[in-house]
């Protein structure tokens, strides 16, 4: 007989490159959203990055669990923070005339000399989803000091000054004094890629929300101009109508037709038929969307009838069934005891009865801190990658 140990799960299989990289889009995707920022819960926040994980998948890839995502991305996470610490160093000594493709693979020596245990990196598909957004410029010792910057009070006063606007002020001796000078954050930076650039700021919650308020009013404008042009089309169209029925009154009421030729007169009776053959036509198009339009009142009518009918028989039967007594249950004859099963063969599940499952390669060494997973997740590290 099959037994399974209490407190363990079936196992999936392990995630693919691909669902990987489908991993890291779908964290990015969720945790650069302005509109809902990053006050929310972790279940909401995870809930949110399962459902576009699973909605974004191929067919063929089976559906992942919150539980299983998160664990995957600790992983991630961690992997790709340390190695974001051995790229930049490697990037900041680089020599003169050294490709990215170089600085890659030093990197990746760098990082395996450093590891306690001699791992290659295994995420580097996950790092060049995730090496453009500014949050992972940084390595973990980095972040670790403007974590105690901010603590201190210095990344605040420094956010005061680059937000004041420049003002003028004037000293003892009446000389004017600027304090609008550009600080230090504001030059321009190299990113990871090579390429020079100046930090992006992320667009606000408040921002977004406008900027969606806006989007909606002109689709909302966009909607009244597409319905006012509609309208005025109809208009031009009914008046092409009308200039050609007046037209076509003129072929009935000529004044003078003795002094015609043959053809003229054969002309206007083919034209006179011709009229009188298309307002026949006009006129049974109108008496077939008159006989649509009343099919469709009718059917419309029989519906809401029915569902009135079944509302009352609802109601009716309500009641009845509140005031009708309750059912006598007579005691039924003592019977024989039934024989019984032993307790281990009762509680045997069998194989395949567990739905609840985590990837074989997504169970934490080390718990992963509630925080971590929020929609404006930091990094987790030490100075160095080796013990």
């Amino acid at each position: 007989m099959a037994h399974v140990e209490a407190g363990k799960a079936k196992k999936g299989r392990n995630f693919s490159a691909e669902e990987e990289r489908s991993l890291c889009r779908s964290f990015l995707a969720i945790s650069q959203d302005p509109i809902c920022g990053n006050g929310q819960r972790n279940s909401a926040f995870w809930e949110r990055i399962t459902a576009h994980f699973n909605q974004n998948k191929p067919r063929t890839n089976p559906m992942r669990p919150a539980r299983s995502l998160e664990t995957k991305w600790g992983h991630i996470k961690h992997d790709v923070a340390k190695f974001c610490g051995a790229y930049k160093q490697v990037f900041d000594i680089r020599e003169s005339g050294t490709s990215l493709d170089d600085v890659v693979e030093k990197s990746l020596q760098f990082y395996r000399d450093r590891h306690p245990k001699q791992q290659p990196f295994l995420y580097l598909h996950c790092w060049q989803v995730l090496k453009d957004v500014p949050r992972w410029w940084d390595s973990p010792v980095d972040v670790q000091r403007r974590s105690a910057a901010a603590e201190t009070g210095a990344r605040a006063v420094a956010m005061a000054k680059r937000k004041s606007p420049p003002t003028v002020a004037t000293g003892e001796n009446g000389e004017a004094t600027g304090s609008g000078s550009a600080s230090d954050d504001e030059v321009a930076v190299v990113s990871p890629t090579g390429f020079p650039r100046r930090p992006s700021r992320p667009q606000g919650s408040k921002a977004a929300k406008t900027d969606l308020l806006a989007q909606k009013k002109g689709e909302k404008i966009l909607a009244a101009q597409a319905r006012a042009t509609e309208t005025i089309a109809e208009a031009s169209l009914r008046k092409a109508n009308a200039l050609q029925d007046q037209c076509a009154m003129s072929l009935f009421t000529m004044p003078d037709q003795d002094s015609m030729t043959d053809e003229a007169k054969k002309y206007f009776a083919l034209r006179r038929q011709e009229e009188i053959h298309r307002l026949e036509r006009r006129m049974q198009a109108e008496k077939r969307r008159a006989e649509m339009e009343e099919l469709e009142h009718a059917k419309l009518l029989k519906e809401r009838n029915l569902e009135k009918a079944a509302t009352k028989t609802t109601a009716a039967a309500t009641p009845a069934a509140a005031a009708s007594p309750a059912p006598v249950v007579t005691a039924a004859p003592p019977s024989a005891p039934s024989p019984t099963v032993p307790n281990s063969a009762a509680a045997e599940p069998e194989d395949g009865e567990n739905s609840e499952w985590e990837d074989t390669d997504c169970v934490a060494d080390t718990p992963v801190e509630a925080g971590e997973s929020q929609g404006d997740p930091t990094f987790g590290g030490s100075d160095s990658l080796g013990p």
